[in-house]
């Protein structure tokens, strides 16, 4: 649709005024969003933004084919160039197949897990920390280069009369303007030119967060003296000190300022501005005053046509409001003291609108310039408190001193208190909740019993308490790990300050050391060396003893217990010596009692003497040899093991062959004929 001559460009000029304040708020609300998150997210080490930038760099070296984002930018505006005077080149349009393919890839990887999010019917997938920061940031641009677009679209659509093209306003601002938007491939080039210099911003920015992540937590790699150029759209790193100089490079180390780190958003918004909106605000105002002069009766294109001389004529466009008025005047359209009156308002509200321009930055800038301070001041104290032994006491006093710990490790201990205290409090209450659940069901059950239709509502009931009760578990088991760890930090925190239990601490951990001090001087002077009882008696000692060894008090001791002990095994000998008595007097009365049985059996041998010598006569002598030789053996073992039974420590050797002939005697079988 053709927009009127008259309102087109009093819309498009209302429009128009949007786009700087959009700008504005994109700077404003990386401030104050995207940079803290992305810094919070560096420090902490999230590792779904360190996947996502992983990611990006990876699809940027795969569809860039070995081509840096700058040279592809510097080749579409050579391709742009080309093209505005008709030529093209392959190459440039190779860089602009990679560019759109590289565009579409980006795509998909800003897209949740899961697919489109498009979907009619299904949940909307989860986004991970990373992603969602990443998406947050590459949406401020997209909705600039939305918001740029239907402005285009609408300048477009705007009919400007040739004459009016001769204004000398609209003709300088024309001439500022770096590119025209009437062809529609041109602002796709454009499009795509500022796409990649938004992945330029979005890479540099998130590089210098991971710098200053590591360098104040002390992990940053060795800096080379002469590092590789960036590839992104900031070259310098001014800001503070030196022009596009960091604050300090050590050996290890590049420390770079919140200033210096906002810079890729300024670059890429200075940009922007330079080749896009540069000369469009004029213009636009130049096209609505001319229609205003034309609305007031003012022929303007007879005034152009009359004054246009040559190809360089210009036409004033402050000689034609003069016209107009004097015009107006003549005509009694104005009076002279109604546009004195204008003038006057006129002047005014510029001045108040200047004033409450600038109240407006003011109050912006003390507002950023105090979350800078608060954040600031906290990454002092973390580097303070993380590197406080090595740093040592400070000589200077610093423009942003850390709050002491001992008052914030006192606040927070006081709220891990009253966390405790809060968690018996919910217990409370959840013991009143279970008691009125179990009223309500029970109630519940009486109503299912008259009404089985209610059974379906009892389920119901029970399946949501049961996951109620399931999730306060959960986030009880929570807390109380968050509570337990919390301490446990406060503890080791509260132990590197000057209490007493750290002192303690500290007083026995230099006593260990001056003892261990002393241990390796003695064995560095002597040379004498432990023998192994002296090592046993050592291990037999130490436990039990805590006085320095080699001590009168540690020999005194030692020779005390070692006395006890000999006590203890002599009274343990003594008794087992009596043990030994009374089994020997038990083993006497047995001996005795066998040497009974054998005198008997002695006395029946004679009488098999007799029996033998008679079965001689019959079997011969001979035989009668035989038996009377095993009846002979037989006997000296029996008298052998029939002696008086030894004592303790007595002839050992003739106990030990006693009890051999016993159970050699004992195993033998008798011989054959001799039962």
């Amino acid at each position: 649709m053709v927009l009127s001559t008259f309102t087109g460009p009093l819309v498009f000029l209302a429009d128009l005024s949007f786009l700087p304040s959009f700008l504005q708020e994109l700077n404003t609300n990386f401030r104050q969003i995207i940079f803290p998150e992305a810094l919070r997210c560096m420090l902490k080490g999230e590792a779904t933004l360190e996947t996502m930038l992983s990611e990006l760099d990876l699809l940027v070296e795969q569809c860039a084919d070995g081509v840096s984002l700058q040279g592809l930018a510097d080749a579409l505006h050579t391709h742009l160039r080309s093209a505005a005077m008709g030529l093209e080149h392959e190459a440039d349009t190779q860089c602009l197949h990679i560019t759109r393919m590289l565009r579409a890839q980006y795509s998909q990887l800003m897209q949740p897990p899961g697919g489109s999010m498009d979907a009619v019917g299904q949940d909307s997938p989860k986004m991970s920390a990373g992603q969602m920061l990443l998406v947050a940031f590459d949406g401020m641009f997209a909705q600039l280069e939305t918001a740029f677009g239907q402005l285009t679209e609408k300048m477009i659509s705007m009919e400007v009369p040739p004459a009016w093209r001769k204004v000398d306003v609209m003709r300088e601002a024309r001439a500022a303007q770096v590119h025209f938007f009437h062809s529609g491939p041109h602002r796709h080039v454009l499009e795509e030119i500022f796409f990649l210099k938004r992945l330029q911003t979005i890479r540099e920015f998130f590089r210098l967060c991971g710098s200053f992540a590591q360098t104040l937590s002390g992990t940053c790699p060795p800096v080379a003296d002469d590092p590789p150029p960036s590839n992104g759209p900031v070259v310098g790193l001014g800001g503070v000190g030196l022009p596009g100089k960091p604050l300090f490079r050590g050996a290890a180390a590049v420390v770079v300022s919140e200033e210096q780190m906002t810079r890729p958003i300024k670059a890429f918004t200075a940009e922007f501005v330079r080749q896009m909106l540069i000369g469009l605000p004029t213009q636009t105002l130049g096209l609505a005053l001319c229609s205003t002069l034309s609305a007031l009766g003012l022929d303007l294109t007879a005034q152009v046509d009359a004054k246009d001389f040559g190809a360089d004529g210009k036409v004033s466009l402050d000689e034609l409001c003069k016209q107009t008025v004097v015009q107006g005047l003549g005509a009694g359209r104005l009076s002279q003291l109604l546009l004195n009156r204008g003038t006057v308002l006129a002047s005014s509200y510029d001045t108040a609108w200047k004033k409450l321009d600038l109240l407006r930055r003011l109050e912006s800038s003390l507002d950023a310039a105090k979350v800078s301070l608060q954040r600031t001041q906290l990454h002092i104290t973390m580097f303070q408190w993380q590197h406080e032994d090595v740093l040592g006491p400070r000589t200077q006093p610093m423009s942003v001193s850390p709050p002491p710990r001992s008052i914030i490790l006192s606040s927070m201990k006081k709220k891990i208190y009253k966390l405790s205290q809060d968690e018996a409090a919910i217990a409370a209450v959840q013991e009143k909740l279970a008691s009125l659940e179990g009223s309500i069901e029970q109630r519940l059950k009486w109503a299912g019993g008259a009404n089985p239709a209610l059974a379906p509502v009892l389920q119901d009931f029970d399946l949501t308490i049961a996951e109620r009760r399931a999730l306060v578990a959960r986030e009880s088991q929570r807390t109380s790990q968050v509570t337990f760890l919390c301490s446990t930090i406060l503890n080791f925190e509260g132990l590197r300050m000057r209490t007493p239990e750290a002192l303690s601490m500290d007083s026995a951990l230099f006593e260990l050391l001056k003892r261990c001090q002393q241990t390796c001087s003695y064995a560095a002077q002597f040379n004498t060396s432990v023998s192994s009882i002296e090592l046993q008696l050592l291990h037999r000692l130490s436990p039990a003893l805590e006085l320095p060894i080699g001590s009168p008090d540690w020999l005194a001791c030692a020779q005390k217990q070692l006395g006890q002990e000999l006590a203890t095994q002599g009274a343990v000998q003594e008794e087992r010596e009596q043990q030994l008595d009374v089994a020997t007097e038990s083993l006497q009365l047995l001996v005795d009692s066998i040497k009974g049985i054998l005198s008997n059996h002695n006395r029946q041998l004679s009488d098999v003497k007799h029996l033998l010598r008679a079965m001689a006569k019959v079997r011969g002598r001979h035989t009668q040899r035989d038996g009377y030789t095993h009846t002979q053996r037989d006997g000296y073992t029996h008298t052998t093991c029939c002696r008086p039974w030894p004592r303790y420590g007595a002839d050992t050797h003739r106990a030990m062959d006693t009890h051999t002939h016993t159970e050699r005697w004992i195993h033998t079988p008798p011989a054959a004929g001799h039962g």
